[in-house]
């Protein structure tokens, strides 16, 4: 949809960039490393954290980092009772999800904010994000390239209108106006409508038709790259998107983590010490791979059960590990190298092939 010029002056936002994000003590890496990231290349912006169960320690830990580089931050305790009778059937996901729902509440004076989800890296100006004219859209995203067509179907929604709810313009003072939070809850409450992405589908289902689409590069995924086009992970991102259960502070061996980690080295502050698990990879001969994926082959080509299927992912993760490091090579190694001019070292270099020798 395009923006209708009637209603840009209530969406276009003089003040200093407002950025909003939220989560739990599980997140509380993730939010430092978006806050450092976020005020390094956007000086002067403004972060509020809704906090879900946020220990003492870790809210000094924020101001302390604000501090640091003279930000402003807004630190607000969201009650558990906020997301009370919201379930979560996604077992990478936790209730801290429903924060966003939140923001027109507890942000009453604020017409508009940039959400990001806590585990994402900024890594460009947000400032075209703010000046943009939202009309009478209700929010502005990033369409979902990898939304699973049952939930396409169950919202009577295209692949290319569905978006992620990770990074969000959003129009609040019609959130409010609209009742849309309410509206969204009313739908996860919903028993005869099961919504796999809890209230990333809710938004979609309730805001559809006044979306602004954005371009992938203000929510940039790192991993499952065969999901972009060459031309789409030929620019640098403005924002990447860590999604997925493994976390790049609880993981070693995570998707683009190289980036994550370059990212925490150049806080003006030191992070806790991260413990983080090795990253689980079946080990398996290779003559038994050898012979799993001719099987695999043939009985994909003979269109027995689910084979297709995982024959069809198998490819599709090899090509995912291609463009991965050909987005390494592009973006990644020259942003650390970036970093390292100021000071900073990375803890951990991207992964090589023999290729690359």
């Amino acid at each position: 949809m395009s923006a209708s010029p009637a209603r840009t002056a209530d969406t276009v936002c003089a003040g200093p960039l407002h950025a909003v994000t939220g989560g739990d003590e599980n997140y509380v890496p993730g939010i430092m490393v978006l806050a450092g990231s976020l005020w390094r290349h956007n000086p002067g912006a403004r972060l509020t954290v809704l906090g879900l169960g946020l220990s003492e320690a870790s809210t000094a830990l924020m101001r302390q980092l604000a501090a640091a580089v003279g930000a402003q931050i807004e630190i607000l305790a969201v009650d558990e009772t906020a997301v009370d009778g919201l379930a979560i059937t996604n077992r990478y996901l936790s209730v801290a999800t429903y924060l966003r729902l939140e923001i027109p509440r507890l942000l009453p004076q604020a017409a508009k904010v940039i959400y990001l989800d806590s585990d994402m890296v900024v890594t460009g100006s947000l400032a075209p994000l703010w000046q943009m004219e939202l009309g009478d859209a209700l929010i502005a995203a990033v369409p979902d390239p990898g939304v699973d067509s049952e939930e396409l179907c169950a919202l009577n929604c295209t692949a290319g209108e569905y978006v992620n709810s990770g990074l969000l313009v959003m129009n609040l003072d019609l959130w409010r106006a609209e009742g849309i939070a309410a509206t969204c809850r009313q739908a996860l409450c919903d028993p005869d409508r099961r919504m796999r992405y809890e209230d990333q589908s809710a938004i979609n289902l309730v805001c559809r038709g006044r979306v602004l689409h954005l371009p992938v590069v203000w929510n940039f995924w790192s991993r499952y790259h065969s999901l972009y086009s060459k031309t789409e992970i030929s620019g640098p991102p403005a924002v990447v998107h860590f999604l997925g259960v493994q976390k790049p502070w609880l993981y070693c061996g995570a998707p683009a983590e190289a980036l994550w980690l370059a990212e925490a080295a150049a806080l003006p502050i030191r992070l806790p010490a991260l413990e983080r698990k090795p990253v689980q990879k079946p080990g398996r001969h290779a003559a038994a791979r050898v012979e799993r994926w001719l099987r695999l082959r043939l009985f994909a080509a003979l269109g027995v059960g689910r084979y297709p299927e995982r024959y069809r992912r198998s490819v599709q993760a090899k090509v995912d590990a291609e463009r991965q490091l050909l987005w390494e090579k592009r973006f990644i190694l020259p942003h650390i190298a970036a970093i390292s001019a100021l000071g900073c070292a990375p803890s951990i270099a991207p992964a090589r092939t023999a290729s690359d020798t």
